[in-house]
């Protein structure tokens, strides 16, 4: 009884610090969708300098070829997870992560802009997930990918509990993208607005999302993930606080 007690003291103590951390992350997301809400949608042609927002599709300036579907893409994100036991519980370790980013265009029906790759926070969806089981065969593409990354899809005792997830973003896909709008350092002069701007991050407004959803749906999760942060976070924290008092006594 006594190290099943030691044992919810040690998670009371993580659990209180992901409260916090919890909370302070909502505010900052709360922070992120009000600017969404407020900035309108530019046209490509009519962007200024500034904090901004703009939608079109994606013009490829190079491409590259996604570890494990092997999609030509200009994003990839591949993570390998495997499942690892420690007494009675388990958790997810990561044993491989993945990511290229190239810069590319964002184009609509006024013109294109070049979008960085530096410190971009992207959402897109997930293109594959797939999670190894005891007798079931594996896929070819993601033994492929096994093969050429040496991970090991087995262990001394069977199939090894691996999941992996890989996320892309493709040439023609429509992408959101809100950044800041400044004078592109790879260039001198050029007449046209899209070639003198580019789209970045800046010190003044630390705001840059690049997602392959829609504002629409891009605010809906942002929405849920605040309130969860935000209330939850702190009801997190009252509990382990709650805990951590009783088992030393403390009333």
């Amino acid at each position: 009884m006594s190290d099943s007690r030691d044992k919810l003291l040690f998670y009371s103590f993580i659990g209180a610090g992901f409260g916090v951390w919890a909370f302070v992350r909502g505010w900052k997301t709360l922070r992120l969708t009000r600017v969404i809400q407020e900035i309108p949608t530019s046209k490509v042609r009519s962007l200024a300098l500034g904090l901004a927002e703009v939608s079109g599709t994606i013009a490829p300036l190079q491409v590259i070829q996604s570890p494990i579907l092997k999609k030509t893409c200009v994003f990839y994100h591949c993570k390998v997870e495997e499942y690892r036991r420690s007494g009675k519980s388990g958790h997810w370790v990561v044993i491989k992560d993945l990511k290229t980013f190239f810069p590319f265009y964002v184009e609509d029906e006024t013109g294109k802009v070049l979008v960085e790759n530096s410190d971009a926070d992207v959402r897109v969806h997930i293109d594959l997930k797939y999670q190894t089981g005891s007798f079931s065969s594996c896929p070819e593409h993601v033994a492929t990918f096994c093969s050429e990354y040496g991970v090991a899809l087995n262990g001394f005792w069977g199939r090894r509990p691996l999941r992996f997830t890989e996320y892309v973003l493709e040439p023609q896909d429509v992408v959101y993208v809100l950044g800041t709008a400044k004078d592109n350092p790879h260039v001198k002069e050029f007449l046209k607005n899209q070639d003198n701007i580019m789209m970045g991050i800046s010190e003044e407004a630390p705001y840059y999302v690049i997602s392959d959803y829609s504002e629409k749906e891009l605010l809906q999760q942002l929405s849920l993930r605040t309130y969860l942060s935000i209330w939850g976070g702190p009801i997190l924290f009252l509990a382990c606080c709650a805990y951590i008092l009783w088992y030393f006594g403390i009333k």
